[in-house]
């Protein structure tokens, strides 16, 4: 009998996450939960571990580690990125029309 070797081909969906990120996650979720929003001890460590991954993720890619947010999924993560450029869009909108607006001898 021959035994095909598997091709996975669905990574839009979902990827086999490398064995250091697994690691991490077992750790995160076994050793080292807390409510990062909580001001607790296991709070606090779960802020700073936070804090470091998006620093870290940051230098990666050359960000600002305000530009790393983590979400719960795919979705999620859609969604933030559509309303972020529409906010984007209509800041920019709106600082082009006060220009237009400030000087009256302009037509609009």
């Amino acid at each position: 009998m021959t035994v095909i070797p598997e091709i996975y081909l669905d990574n839009a969906a979902t990827t086999r996450p490398w064995p250091e990120a697994v690691e991490a996650v077992v750790y995160a979720m076994g050793d080292a939960f807390g409510n990062a929003s909580s001001l607790h001890r296991r709070g606090l460590a779960a802020a700073r571990a936070i804090a470091k991954s998006q620093e870290a993720i940051a230098a990666l890619v050359g960000g600002g580690n305000w530009k790393v947010i983590f979400t719960s999924g795919g979705s999620e993560a859609d969604a933030l990125a559509v309303l972020g450029n529409g906010f984007h869009a209509l800041a920019r909108l709106a600082r082009q029309r006060r220009a237009r607006l400030g000087t009256p001898a302009q037509p609009l």
